[in-house]
């Protein structure tokens, strides 16, 4: 049905999800146009058109498609709907149009899915270069019977191929970078900001349940040849690519890969590209990992370096498995990035099998009271149709149960119209080892050390305090915002009955995001995570002050209940400079304040995991700029 004499016409579609303005190239269509032009018996006989890879209006996409022999569909969370519409329409109009598809959303056991989506005629597992050459060389024929790694419906029969073997001799592989396959693209689209995905190996040794990486590239790790990698990182350089993201599940495992790192250095500082190397920290090689991620922190190419735990419950870790991987080699990690001064920030999952409200709460005091002050990142914890999670096996044995919401990513602008095709995720709300209104209440939770903890460090300081001289657990203070509150708090029981009702319908199938702001009187709407948007509101209400005093009262009612104190006007005094601090952070404007406490000296050393004497007397600071935090300390009375 092509207009070419004896080949056939190809487009291939990897819809990317925008990034802050900036877009993903599609490297998975790249992938495979390069293997073909490699390795295609006529080359000649197969034209790509340019690679679809950013949404729009289904209308434009089917007419992309007009003329096309072949349609190749990478379908993953952030694109399924949309791409699987695509193809019905595409059907309706071109019924002799091949639709291929391929990626993490196509599941291993394809039955349903291509009884469900009969436009699909072919479904690809696994890694899927030779393979989508196999099915273009048995063109026009279409029988795919000795094709291994796909599933597909012939007459109402399902057939499921043998899964194919790995690709061991990744060195054999053309770059879609360095063979020119994304040339075209870049000249079509001068002025879009991208982001490269980069693979240096492929596999993943471990099998977390959650996830279906481990899964779906057969665990052992094989690497591309250092010669590739380091034409790669020059051909990242020379295009002015910003922002390098590693598709390696465990960067760092291999011994290379500090190398590669330096190389990587090396073109930043040379060209000034890339400006951001975005990587998965390998999990247990505590040397290489803490030396990679310093590189990359000390030189400007990442701002904070990643621990990612996902719960600190044996249990869970065995329910998920990672009882392989090491808390201590975490621990270790956090105590020297701490003291050279490096940033970090946490993963932890909400919701998973295993976890227990207490559990929870008491791993969240826990990375906090070892010295995790920075930030923890919380993700909702979703079911995957390839990972282990996804198995109806599985969550059969841990009594999963899991709500269809909205997909939805953070900041990410609210679109006007998406012809009714929204996106969707599965996520677990309730397991044997807890309901619905523990997750509710582990989420609220989360959201709570959010916006007092990390989120511009609203209260970082004085709840520091109250831990570090009064005693207190990070969870019972967190915990003190989650009840009913004196009336001259009444803004702050307000906010736990906000988080509580936001849980409560993501819990019921919502999304647990809220459209607000950008920022500060912005037109633009997005969506936020709800910590983000109560500090939104505030700064909308000018609130802030209000909320700094209704702190105090919630403050002190916690040191009377637990019989606990603090020296006269320390709570306060905390609480003022917290104040200042963010208002500096947020606006800029220059301020002094004079306080009776060494609190600014003594809360650095806490973050740095040491310990300073608190001493009463007149301090004096200072904020004039921008630059440090003060201009000027001084110490009036010794």
């Amino acid at each position: 049905m092509g207009q070419l004499t004896n080949g056939f016409i190809i487009r291939l579609m990897q819809v990317n999800q925008p990034h802050m303005g900036q877009i993903y190239l599609p490297y998975s269509a790249g992938l495979l146009e390069s293997y073909v032009r490699q390795y295609a018996q006529n080359p000649s006989r197969y034209l790509f058109l340019s690679p679809l890879f950013r949404r729009q209006s289904l209308e434009q996409a089917v007419q992309a498609f007009r003329h096309v022999d072949v349609a190749g569909l990478s379908l993953y969370t952030w694109n399924v709907n949309f791409s699987l519409a695509v193809a019905r329409e595409l059907k309706v109009r071109q019924p002799e149009t091949l639709i291929v598809v391929g990626g993490p959303q196509v599941p291993e056991r394809a039955e349903a899915f291509l009884r469900a989506h009969p436009a699909v005629d072919l479904c690809v597992h696994g890694e899927g270069e030779q393979i989508f050459l196999a099915l273009l060389e048995s063109l026009p024929e279409r029988d795919w019977s000795q094709i291994p790694s796909v599933s597909y419906l012939q007459q109402g029969v399902f057939f499921r191929n043998p899964q194919a073997t790995r690709l061991k001799a990744l060195q054999n592989l053309a770059s879609p970078y360095l063979s020119g396959a994304f040339d075209a693209l870049f000249k079509a689209n001068p002025n879009e900001d991208w982001i490269a995905l980069w693979e240096t190996n492929r596999g993943c040794p471990f099998s977390c349940s959650f996830c279906d990486w481990g899964s779906a590239t057969r665990s052992k790790v094989v690497g591309f040849d250092d010669a590739r990698l380091e034409a790669e990182i020059a051909w990242f350089s020379r295009h002015r690519v910003k922002v390098i993201f590693s598709c390696d599940a465990n960067f760092g495992i291999l011994k290379r890969d500090q190398a590669l790192t330096e190389s990587m250095i090396a073109a930043h500082q040379q060209t000034g590209y890339p400006r951001t190397f975005v990587i998965q920290n390998t999990k247990n090689v505590t040397e290489r990992a803490y030396q990679i991620q310093k590189r990359l922190c000390e030189t400007g190419l990442n701002q904070s370096a990643t621990l990612s735990l996902q719960s600190m419950n044996p249990e869970v870790l065995k329910a998920i498995r990672r009882e392989n991987i090491s808390l201590d080699s975490y621990r270790e990690l956090q105590s020297r990035f701490r003291r050279d001064g490096v940033q970090t920030y946490t993963d932890m999952i909400v919701g998973l099998p295993g976890e227990s409200y207490d559990s929870f709460a008491e791993g969240i005091a826990q990375v906090i009271a070892e010295g995790q002050h920075h930030h923890i990142r919380y993700f909702n914890c979703y079911v995957l149709p390839n990972a282990e999670l996804g198995n109806p096996d599985y969550q059969a044995r841990y009594g999963v149960e899991y709500v269809t919401i909205p997909y939805v990513f953070s900041n990410d602008a609210v679109s006007e119209s998406r012809d009714g095709l929204g996106e969707e995720q599965q996520m677990v709300v309730a397991c044997s080892s807890y309901t619905r209104t523990d997750w509710v209440k582990m989420k609220t939770y989360a959201w709570f050390s959010e916006l007092l903890y990390f989120n511009r460090k609203l209260l970082q300081l004085p709840l520091m305090l109250l831990q570090q001289v009064a005693g207190f657990s990070y969870r019972a203070l967190f915990e003190a915002y989650m009840r009913p509150q004196p009336e001259a708090a009444w803004m702050l029981e307000e906010i736990w009955c906000f988080f509580e009702r936001k849980a409560t319908a993501a819990s019921q199938g919502e999304t647990p995001f809220c459209l607000g702001p950008l920022a500060v009187n912005s037109p633009l709407q997005v969506w936020l995570e709800a910590h983000d948007y109560v500090m939104m509101g505030m700064l909308q209400s000018q609130s802030l002050e209000l909320f700094y005093q209704q702190n105090l009262v919630v403050l002190k009612q916690l040191l009377r209940e637990s019989g606990k104190s603090l020296p006269a006007g320390l709570l306060e005094d905390s609480l003022t400079l917290a104040h200042r601090l963010f208002l500096s952070q947020a606006t800029g404007r220059p301020w002094e304040l004079r306080l009776g406490w060494n609190l600014w000296e003594v809360y650095q050393s806490w973050l740095l995991g040491e310990v300073l004497e608190l001493r009463p007397g007149a301090v004096h600071y200072s904020k004039l700029g921008s630059g440090p935090p003060f201009d000027r300390i001084v110490n009036l009375v010794l």
